[in-house]
């Protein structure tokens, strides 16, 4: 597909409420999304023109220190920014219109490129988590990331507790894409929603990963999206399907501001469809 896509008619857009329907209540307005991504966000991208981003940090490795040669490479930009386009994305149109793609337009985003060392600065309503970790090999790999594995579940679960005032902060984390089942073991929480993909044609993606562990599966394919090298492209992953559930949930929160996860994961599973290979099971 080529960019002369109008984002104003994303095909997931048919069934989910659009950003640009005048319509539309919702925008994830005051909702506060932690991207906590791999790589450095293009905060410069036009598609975040007005927008309300925030970096909470520079990149630290594994023992929280900095590292000082981190080399800010189109690649190590392009996932964090797609999928924070995902969330809040916008594009202007040939004829001067501003037309967003992202699912919750108005919601204030936190980016953070560290993986093993969660934010404790800020008390976020959602954290999404788009990055992939096989734990059966990297957790097992040494006592430190074991010792890590430990840290960040008991951060997980001091959050889901104790944030947002004793509501709880929601946790959605990508699937994966390796078309199989209980790759990431941290998945297997239930205090992490995690999120599967499915196409354009309604079936669950052939790459996603899939499984007991999996809470409801979103749009994987043909996502337009901002790239981190000022342009814009299509892209596929259950990186995205995680972005646009967190963007929905912001929108859900943001008519209901009480709701805690166990609210939020009724409200998934109910207004969720079953895909067309379900539905002929």
């Amino acid at each position: 597909m080529s960019d002369k896509f109008n984002p104003k008619h994303s095909w997931y857009q048919e069934f989910l409420p659009s950003p640009n329907d005048e319509s539309s209540t919702y925008s994830g307005n005051g909702i506060k999304i932690l991207v906590n991504d791999i790589g450095y966000l293009n905060t410069q991208h036009s598609a975040f023109e007005g927008k309300k981003i925030t970096d909470v940090n520079s990149f630290l490795d594994s023992i929280g220190k900095k590292v000082n040669n981190f080399d800010k490479t189109k690649t190590q930009a392009d996932h964090p920014t797609m999928v924070t386009s995902s969330i809040i994305g916008a594009k202007t149109m040939d004829d001067g219109t501003k037309v967003n793609f992202g699912i919750a337009p108005e919601a204030k985003i936190f980016h953070k490129e560290a993986v093993f060392e969660m934010d404790r600065k800020h008390d976020y309503d959602i954290i999404n988590s788009s990055y992939g970790v096989n734990n059966k090999v990297f957790f097992s790999s040494s006592p430190f990331f074991k010792d890590a594995k430990k840290n960040i579940e008991s951060n997980i679960n001091n959050d889901i507790l104790n944030g947002r005032d004793g509501k709880g902060i929601i946790y959605v984390k990508s699937a994966g894409n390796d078309g199989e089942t209980d790759v990431d073991d941290s998945n297997q929480s239930p205090n992490i929603l995690t999120i599967g993909g499915t196409t354009i044609s309604d079936n669950i993606a052939s790459q996603s990963n899939f499984g007991r562990n999996v809470t409801v599966s979103a749009p994987y394919q043909s996502i337009y999206v901002a790239n981190g090298s000022g342009g814009y492209e299509f892209a596929d992953g259950t990186s995205f399907s995680t972005p646009i559930t967190a963007g929905t949930i912001a929108k859900s929160l943001e008519a209901n501001p009480k709701l805690g996860l166990d609210d939020v994961k009724k409200h998934l599973l109910v207004s969720a469809n079953f895909s067309n290979a379900m539905k002929n099971t």
